[in-house]
């Protein structure tokens, strides 16, 4: 289905984003995604940098596995810091010189320095830690502190009703 305006205020009364909030969408869903898992509990996540590393987290009996993606990144320019209950990701990621290459007409790389925190929903043990970096992916493995959680279920009671 082609939709096409005549004027600007049947745009407005469509919802639909207009061309110039299109580029936005992407941004504005992560957004609400990241309120979404706030919201609930699960892995909120923080990130700075122009250069924000995707990672895919999962989870057994045993531990987490969180699996990021650094395409273009020396293991060397990454630094690894873990706490009982979060994870921090940073690192750098170099431009690439062009020599000889002449005037870039379009680049839609990303470069520069990037820091990710990941919190953990349960405590693990930083002692037994292990991450391996493989043709751009960073895979981490943290052993879960058996019994110990980061968090714990608070239910509310009533307040006990006044004797007479």
């Amino acid at each position: 289905m082609n939709i096409r305006y005549t004027n600007p205020t049947e745009q407005a009364q469509t919802g639909l984003p207009s061309s110039r909030e299109w580029g936005n969408i992407p941004s504005r869903l992560m957004g609400e995604m990241n309120r979404l898992f706030d919201r609930f509990g699960f892995w909120p996540m923080e990130s700075s940098g122009k250069f924000t590393p995707r990672v895919e987290i999962a989870e057994d009996e045993k531990s987490f596995h969180v699996d990021a993606e650094l395409p273009g990144v020396d293991r060397n320019d990454i630094d690894l810091t873990i706490t009982r209950d979060s994870l921090v990701i940073k690192g750098k990621k170099e431009d690439i010189e062009h020599k000889n290459a002449g005037e870039i007409a379009c680049s839609e790389r990303t470069y520069g320095e990037f820091s990710r925190v990941i919190s953990l929903p349960q405590f693990v043990d930083v002692d037994k830690v292990e991450a391996k970096y493989h043709n751009g992916v960073l895979c981490i493995n943290l052993p879960k502190i058996e019994g110990e959680k980061s968090f714990r279920k608070i239910q509310v009671g009533s307040p006990e009703s006044p004797t007479q």
